[in-house]
């Protein structure tokens, strides 16, 4: 019987795990969350447009005693713009320094409970394994 120490998970089952474990890929998150809040830095640009057609235009007719026909107005079947804002943030008190630094920090964070969650789902795994060759050995 091979001694304790020498023993190992595979580390074929060890990677097995780590690939199929969802928590590790939710605990990535605040990573994206430090790009958007350097993004803040810069000017942000958007734009809009719109066009409406109209079937029926709206008519007006006008009398006036003066005249001797009527005024007809007659709107257009057709509406159309656009528009284009760009915004650059000149004072906000530090607001978007400090949101910069607590993604930062969220994102440090992040990296150490990746590690945590890591190292439990490692530590589980070595358990589980341990205990089914127990069990095994224990049948014998």
């Amino acid at each position: 019987m091979p001694e304790v120490s020498t023993l190992r998970l595979p580390d074929c089952c060890s990677n097995t795990v780590l690939k199929w474990k969802n928590t590790i890929r939710i605990s990535v998150l605040p990573y994206f969350l430090h790009k958007s809040a350097k993004a803040d830095f810069l000017p942000s640009l958007s734009g809009n447009a719109n066009f409406n057609y109209v079937g029926n235009p709206s008519e007006l007719s006008v009398e006036i005693p003066s005249l001797t026909e009527p005024l007809y107005f007659q709107g257009r079947d057709m509406k159309y713009g656009a528009s284009l804002t760009l915004a650059q943030p000149v004072y906000m008190g530090g607001a978007i320094k400090a949101g910069y630094d607590k993604a930062k920090k969220e994102n440090e964070m992040s990296q150490y409970e990746i590690k945590r969650i890591t190292n439990n789902i490692i530590y589980n795994a070595h358990v589980y394994y341990w205990n089914k060759v127990a069990r095994q050995e224990m049948t014998l």
